[in-house]
């Protein structure tokens, strides 16, 4: 998704969660939060070139869906594979995550 585009969605979510939660919609407010996560993972996998694979084999057909959201962000924070994802975030260390806790140690 091209730059500008992805701070549009991103801006129109944060006021749509916004609108809704001074509405009183509470839990449609936390929906459009929901959808913010998601829209940064996927804009953060596509960066750092995290990729899916169907058992030793890249799989280039399968996109991002709600299930996978979880071990997108694991891969993405740990830097380590995790179950159909391939790639990993933007480790500093080798042996530590981003917030210099041991990798293992993330779960």
């Amino acid at each position: 998704m091209p730059h500008d585009e992805f701070l549009a969605l991103v801006a129109r979510l944060e006021q749509a969660s916004d609108l809704l939660r001074k509405g009183g919609s509470l839990l449609q407010a936390v929906a459009r939060r929901y959808y913010l996560v998601y829209t940064y993972a996927t804009q953060a996998a596509e960066k750092h070139g995290v990729v899916f694979r169907r058992g030793v084999d890249v799989d280039d057909t399968r996109r991002v869906t709600h299930q996978v959201l979880p071990d997108i962000v694991h891969a993405l924070y740990t830097g380590q594979n995790v179950g159909p994802v391939l790639g990993g975030g933007p480790r500093r260390n080798a042996d530590r995550a981003i917030d210099r806790r041991p990798s293992l140690s993330v779960r």
